[in-house]
């Protein structure tokens, strides 16, 4: 294997070991409060049998704590389930606009960090369909976003947009930067040929072939 299949190999599992950490981070946070709501209704429920009178509406507060948790749950499954069937590197073709909106809530999730960072999509109504793998396109997207995360000024919205152009897909991502912005490893962009440019305004676009 060239050193530059290996590079890409080591990259593409770090990207989904960080998705996956942050998917199941997430879940098991869930099941934690869950778990512990179960153990207060519990302890209610052994003083009932002691023959001390339950509180039905704290326990009917303790049952809607859980239903909401194993909603978020159940959201977190649905989304990293979404991710995996994503990363089928024998399934060519792929819609940036889609590919984007799948790692977006992995990126700017309530356990990534103290920046408060979170994302505007405009575009996101148009057909923005590629020929690319799509496991490599959101890979070479959450790059982008982490290059842009990385220099931004925290506690701010990052601007995205989607636009056709006549040689590929271009996707910007604009903020206000307090650092210097590196642009995403080549060994990520090259296997779509993707080329990516730093913005004077802040921010980077990066453009894929169709």
């Amino acid at each position: 294997m060239s050193n530059s299949h290996q590079d890409l190999l080591d990259l593409t599992l770090a990207f989904f070991g960080r998705v996956t950490a942050r998917g199941t981070h997430e879940i098991k946070n869930e099941l934690a409060v869950m778990n512990e709501q179960i153990h207060l209704m519990q302890e209610m429920l052994a003083l009932a049998e002691s023959g001390r009178e339950p509180d039905l509406n704290r326990l009917s507060e303790l049952t809607q704590r859980i239903i909401v948790r194993l909603e978020q749950a159940d959201g977190a499954v649905k989304r990293l389930n979404k991710f995996a069937h994503s990363a089928d590197l024998e399934q060519k073709g792929a819609d940036m606009v889609q590919s984007l909106k799948i790692v977006e809530p992995f990126f700017f999730g309530r356990l990534t960090g103290g920046n408060r960072l979170t994302l505007k999509l405009e575009g996101e109504d148009i057909s923005a369909g590629t020929d690319k793998k799509q496991a490599l396109l959101e890979q070479a997207i959450w790059a982008c976003l982490e290059s842009v995360a990385e220099a931004a000024e925290p506690e701010q919205e990052i601007r995205s947009k989607v636009e056709k152009r006549p040689d590929g897909l271009a996707l910007c991502f604009e903020a206000r930067l307090s650092g210097q912005l590196q642009e995403p490893p080549s060994q990520i962009l090259d296997p779509l040929g993707a080329r990516v440019t730093i913005l004077e305004q802040g921010g980077l676009e990066m453009i894929v072939p169709f």
